[in-house]
């Protein structure tokens, strides 16, 4: 199945062949110009929708880029002086600390982003190069070029792009590591650099955990005992450094971001298995009910590779293995869902392996498989523009309130693009707890509790949804309200509720809403009570 001519990739081909293949359209050439392509045609949907300012379709990249602020003063958090993780890698901000105090910043997150989507493509297309195929079959370089650009629709490689996050660095390493394990299969070596990749990968995002274990079990079923020792080991160094000193500094050992998703449920039926059982019956038929496609294609994806487990051995059935493992613990305990992108590192990883193994058989199956898997992200394109609009509309004039007007400690419950460029600034009490532990550990966001945090904390503005809060203290004063112009696709909420705190000034914070409000972009309606 996999046993096949390693030489094919090795071997040097002719002149002619050189000048015939110069003049073919290759799968790389197909996988990375759909990616481009696709890039600047959202890039500038996007763009049309802002007035021409790069703004990301989701809050959270600006939470990384206010961290890289603070890095960037030997900080780690967003209020100085406390220590707090409210970021869900842990590279990430440190990744953005280069450009963080120039302007250059708010495009950082997309040049890295367009930069490993390139790579990520590339090896979608030199993966789809040598996919074996029957021999009688007439087709196999146009199903070549089709699973090369398909790829790319179905992970979703331009909407992750867009959301600014480090998902696109996840994706391109699980995609990597799939392609070298398939290579490793037909006789080659996995290079040291990619038993590093492996090791790495937890410190992007921690469901990485699963790709390492994966590469762990090819290594032990290998009988690679000392490589699999160093790969786990090393996996856990960065990850365990950071859990160390959030730990000596007060903090859970997790980032605060995860700890609120496991605390709160998160998001209710898009997690794995394990919480759908832990949350009752209703976050049980909700989790086969969310994410249906993308769970759908990833489970194909596991049976495939169990199917081609029990036809092969050796080095083959390790990477199956692999691919399984990879697949079921995903499964089991990562999340779906939440705008197009926690799964789609497993979904990569796993259908590249699948797609190995059936390919031989029956070409079409892998055809169809990447359609419809497209199909399920393709809406992810429509909707970044919009997820765009929203942030520009809602959590960029909220920031721009906060740092040209009000610029006092304040409270707020979606945490972001208002903790950016006060690097010297009020004090962000971010209610929901990804940058306060004290709001992370109170479970009971009481109207007392607000009120005395607010207080204790000098904020005397809070910007928050106010569907977020079973009830509001009977000592604050709502002042306006902040409505969308545009359909609601990433923001919470249409509305931002704004209050006076006991401690706040009405008329003064009604007087800098008044101001503010001729500055505010078109269609976005702010109301001052």
């Amino acid at each position: 199945m996999l046993q096949a001519n390693t030489q094919e990739m090795a071997a040097p081909r002719s002149a002619s062949d050189a000048g015939s293949v110069s003049l073919s359209v290759t799968p790389e050439w197909v996988a990375v110009v759909t990616f481009l392509v696709l890039l600047g045609t959202v890039l500038l949907q996007v763009l049309g929708k802002t007035g021409g300012m790069l703004v990301y379709s989701l809050d959270d990249p600006y939470i990384h880029m206010a961290m890289a602020e603070r890095l960037l003063g030997g900080h780690y958090g967003i209020n100085w002086g406390e220590v707090t993780s409210p970021s869900s890698s842990v590279i990430w901000p440190f990744l953005l600390v280069p450009t963080a105090a120039s302007s250059l910043g708010l495009y950082m997150p997309l040049v890295l982003n367009a930069l490993f989507g390139a790579v990520t493509a590339f090896v979608f297309g030199r993966f789809a190069a040598i996919i074996e195929m029957p021999v009688d079959w007439k087709f196999a370089h146009a199903t070549r070029l089709a699973i090369a650009g398909l790829l790319v629709l179905a992970t979703n490689l331009v909407g992750l792009a867009f959301t600014g996050l480090e998902h696109t660095l996840q994706v391109m390493i699980a995609v990597v590591v799939a392609w070298s394990l398939l290579v490793y299969a037909r006789g080659a070596d996995l290079p040291l650099w990619l038993l590093a990749l492996a090791a790495l990968g937890p410190s992007v995002r921690y469901e990485m955990f699963a790709i390492t274990a994966g590469v762990c079990l090819v290594l032990a079923m290998e009988r690679r005992w000392r490589d699999m020792v160093v790969v786990g080991a090393s996996s856990l160094v960065l990850p365990a450094a950071l859990a160390a000193f959030l730990v000596a500094n007060g903090n859970h050992p997790l980032p605060n971001s995860v700890m609120t998703k496991l605390g709160s449920g998160g998001a209710v039926g898009s997690g794995g298995i394990i919480q759908a059982l832990l949350g009752g019956t209703a976050a049980l038929r909700d989790y086969f009910q969310n994410s249906f496609g993308p769970k759908l294609a990833l489970i194909a994806s596991i049976a495939i590779s169990a199917w081609a487990f029990s036809q092969t051995a050796g080095r083959t059935r390790a990477v199956f293995a692999a691919a399984i493992v990879v697949g079921i613990l995903h499964m089991v305990a990562g999340q779906f869902g939440w705008f197009f992108r926690y799964e789609i590192y497993a979904l990569a990883f796993c259908g590249m392996i699948a797609i190995a193994a059936i390919s031989p058989r029956t070409p079409l199956i892998p055809i169809c498989g990447l359609v419809l898997t497209a199909s399920c992200y393709l809406p992810a394109l429509v909707m970044t523009p919009g997820g765009a609009a929203n942030i520009h509309e809602q959590q960029y004039q909220m920031h721009r309130f906060v740092s040209e007007h009000y610029k006092k400690p304040f409270a707020v419950n979606d945490l972001g693009w208002v903790s950016m460029g006060l690097r010297n600034g009020p004090y962000v009490l971010d209610l929901w707890g990804l940058a306060s532990n004290e709001a992370l550990r109170q479970r009971d966001k009481s109207p007392e509790w607000l009120d005395e945090t607010t207080q204790r904390h000098g904020a005397g503005l809070a910007m928050i949804y106010r569907p977020a809060f079973r009830a509001i203290p009977a000592t604050w004063s709502k002042v306006g309200a902040l409505q969308l112009a545009s359909r609601r696709v990433t923001a919470s909420e249409a509305t931002v509720d704004i209050y006076a705190t006991k401690i706040g000034d009405k008329a003064d914070i009604a007087r800098l809403l008044a101001e503010f409000k001729p500055r505010l972009p078109a269609g976005v309606r702010l109301d001052i009570e």
